[in-house]
């Protein structure tokens, strides 16, 4: 006795269309599998899924979610010479922005600090977040490789008002041609 099984639907299902992918990626954030099952089957255009599919779409959500992180970042630059354009094109702008601000700081007394004049002045803040910044920290690395007089220098807010003049005229030069002596944290990763 032969007993025949039934056919079996085989072959894959449609593959999902952006619309349903849409609809997914917008839920899986903040929604369980389960949940997202239970939306899709509220939907009459989507073709019942199960969970494995929700699983495997989670998946290829968390890889996309890296992969643009990394790829802003500029983890996947692979050209040393497009990265180092990328960092001296950055530095360029926040040595203009230091720039910009430097200079209203002459009316204050000589023999001040930086740190002096920003607590003298409320309005400050954003000045002062931008010191602490990242980049201002790479950008000071490099202005004390091309200065000797800044060479001991460890924070921005350590600067002294008299050498603002000094400073001016470099912060102009490098943010004009975008290109620095020296090297900082994120240099030293090139080589």
């Amino acid at each position: 006795m032969n007993k025949e099984k039934p056919d079996k639907k085989r072959g894959k299902r449609a593959e999902p269309t952006s619309e349903e992918l849409e609809f997914i990626y917008e839920r899986l954030p903040v929604k369980s599998d389960k949940d997202i099952i239970d939306d899709m089957q509220d939907e009459t255009t989507f073709p019942p899924r199960g969970i494995g599919f929700i699983k495997r779409r989670r998946k290829e959500f968390n890889v996309l979610k890296m992969v643009s992180a990394k790829r802003a970042e500029g983890a996947y630059d692979t050209d040393r010479i497009e990265r180092q354009k990328r960092h001296w094109t950055r530095l360029a702008e926040r040595a203009q922005e230091l720039l910009d601000e430097l200079k209203t700081f002459f009316p204050y007394t000589k023999d001040y600090t930086i740190a002096d004049a920003i607590t003298s002045n409320d309005d400050d803040y954003e000045f002062a977040t931008l010191l602490e910044d990242f980049r201002s920290y790479c950008l000071l690395s490099h202005i004390k490789a091309e200065l000797s007089e800044f060479e001991n220098l460890k924070s921005w807010p350590e600067l002294k008002i008299s050498d603002i003049p000094l400073l001016i005229s470099t912060l102009g030069l490098r943010a004009e041609n975008q290109q620095f002596v020296g090297k900082c944290g994120v240099c030293e990763d090139w080589e």
